[in-house]
């Protein structure tokens, strides 16, 4: 189990973090759903659903409606073309496109805390794993990750049509 130490002592410390969370679970929600505004009030989208002035589980249901891909597209389109501070304060330093089941291609924004988050989503699976059945990390493993030997692709500009 050697090669897996690094991983497993990582998943450790998310599976520590992430059982403090269920503890208390609403808290923990609230204090995300309350960094998650107040980091990105000043963004376009931000401003646009009135981040500043969320302060209830039941004002955000109320400012911020559930969209599909399609109602998001205005204000990805505008950060893939490199505008900054549109959906997230934060930098997007990569798109992941999908090949989109319904609509064609969808990028998918990725900054370092969403990757942050989904690595606290899979490691305490993972810690989980080690725990229940050991010997799945017995020997070596096998892991394929999609898209395969795709190339990269610079995102190019096209037309800006965030609701402003």
């Amino acid at each position: 189990m050697s090669g897996w130490a690094a991983i497993l002592g990582a998943a450790r410390v998310e599976h520590e973090r992430f059982e403090r969370a269920c503890s208390a679970p609403r808290a923990a929600q609230i204090a995300l759903l309350e960094r998650i505004l107040s980091d990105n009030a000043g963004t376009e989208f931000g401003r646009a659903h009135g981040f500043a002035r969320i302060d209830t589980v039941d004002r955000f249901r109320a400012r911020v409606p559930v969209r599909d891909y399609d109602g998001l597209w205005p204000w990805i389109e505008c950060a893939a073309a490199g505008e900054r501070g549109v959906l997230t304060t934060e930098r997007v330093i990569a798109f992941e496109e999908t090949g989109g089941s319904t609509s064609g291609r969808k990028l998918i924004p990725y900054t370092q805390a969403s990757l942050a988050a989904f690595r606290a989503a899979v490691l305490p699976w993972l810690f989980d794993l080690a725990d229940e059945r050991p010997a799945t990390f017995d020997g070596r493993a096998y892991v394929a990750l999609s898209p395969v030997a795709r190339a990269t692709k610079p995102m190019t500009a096209g037309p800006l049509s965030v609701p402003r």
